[in-house]
């Protein structure tokens, strides 16, 4: 039988030399061998972490290019780089103005940097063979840890340095037109937290690159690759984007009509769409209008004879 965290870790943002550590992790402690599955999972853990690190770019509290490239340099060390995960998310930074401190390298707060050295001392432990008893309870918790804070360690300053990105990709001075964009897509869980992503959707949009509906566009092109994205966190941060607001939501649909499936639990909101936006947005003489309006009356979200009546 699959353990849930198995489920789960598979569907996050993790490369595939820390997806290894993982199912490794859960081999050992389907057969007992607890500590050895905490210490893989911890390790896993820290890869993720190295990963996000070394592709995202410079903290914006970090304060000088050459401090950053020694950073880089320790990560990609096979000696140094667990240390050097460690040590970076111990790294705070105090808020003058709010009496409070965050994290320097990553944007968690001071309870979650406080939490880290407890897992670091369990996985000694492991590692070590000290006189502690590990059992699946203390797997079960590191568990539950990753799935409610692995997503919670972004790179700080990353968004607005992605953002840049952004805009040098659409300027021709400095990339040709038709280069690969999908790296631009990957490196949004990294930098932006995931109750983020709808607004940096949004900025997207209204600043760099607008929807369009041909499909030899950029405008196309890369919003399909967000629609249809395999990672879940950015498919559902699409997904609420669109239903944010009425005009997205129409805009959306018309272009990726069958996304409309994905809402059909949302009852409230798919009768608001079908008794106030279909037949007042849509041409009846659209494509649009009978793709939407099929996928309603197939899965029974409209009365048929109440269709009829409106045509």
């Amino acid at each position: 039988m699959e353990i849930h965290f198995e489920k789960w870790i598979k569907q996050q943002d993790v490369s595939e030399d820390a997806l290894t550590l993982f199912d490794e992790s859960i081999i050992c402690y389907r057969v007992g061998a607890y500590r050895a599955s905490f210490l893989m999972s911890y390790l896993g853990f820290m890869k993720t972490l190295r990963d996000r690190l070394l592709r995202s770019p410079m903290p914006s509290l970090i304060p000088h290019e050459s401090v950053w490239q020694k950073a880089r340099n320790d990560l990609k060390d096979d000696k140094k780089w667990e240390e050097k995960v460690f040590d970076l998310t111990q790294e705070n930074y105090k808020i003058q103005e709010e009496n409070r401190s965050i994290g320097k390298v990553f944007l968690i707060s001071m309870d979650l940097i406080d939490e880290m050295p407890y897992w670091r001392k369990k996985r000694n432990e492991c590692a070590h063979a000290k006189d502690t008893i590990i059992g699946y309870s203390h797997v079960d918790t590191f568990w539950l840890f990753l799935e409610s804070n692995l997503s919670k360690f972004v790179v700080n300053g990353g968004k607005e340095a992605l953002l840049n990105k952004y805009s040098l990709y659409l300027d021709k001075r400095f990339t040709q037109p038709g280069t690969d964009f999908n790296h631009l897509i990957e490196e949004i869980p990294l930098v932006v937290k995931n109750n983020e992503i709808p607004e940096f959707y949004k900025e997207i949009e209204d600043n760099y690159i607008p929807l369009d509906d041909q499909k030899s566009k950029i405008g196309f092109k890369f919003w399909h690759e967000i629609a249809y994205s395999p990672n879940r966190t950015l498919n559902d941060a699409f997904l609420e984007y669109i239903i944010s607001d009425n005009d997205v939501l129409v805009r959306f649909l018309e272009v990726f009509p069958d996304k409309l499936l994905l809402l059909k639990t949302q009852s409230t909101l798919i009768r608001h769409f079908w008794t106030e936006l279909l037949f007042k947005v849509y041409r009846l003489s659209s494509e649009s209008f009978w793709e939407l309006s099929i996928i309603l009356l197939r899965n029974r979200k409209i009365c048929v004879s109440l269709f009829r009546m409106r045509i």
